[in-house]
């Protein structure tokens, strides 16, 4: 909840986590698509409390896809408040 809106982090624990043994517990896969820093991308303000980025890029994963995140200014912090991978 520091780095993202608590909906958005439902989306990320339902997706990539199990519980074992009653315990949350991260199995072996393929984790989300991240922000490739050496490599452009744009960085757009919606307004003065929000952002958005897009990264076009390909990668021998995921192949040729676009990332978009949005960044909320929310209590005195940047949270991430939505994320978007499309994959072409």
């Amino acid at each position: 909840s520091e780095i993202m809106d608590s909906n958005l982090a439902e989306t990320y624990v339902d997706d990539y986590y199990e519980y074992v043994d009653g315990e949350l517990a991260l199995p072996p896969r393929d984790g989300p698509v991240m922000i490739i820093e050496d490599r452009d991308y744009s960085l757009e303000m919606i307004h003065r409390r929000a952002y958005k980025l897009t990264q076009e890029t390909e990668t021998e994963l995921y192949g040729n896809y676009t990332l978009t995140i949005t960044y909320h200014y929310e209590n005195g912090r940047w949270i991430i408040k939505d994320r978007d991978v499309e994959i072409h």
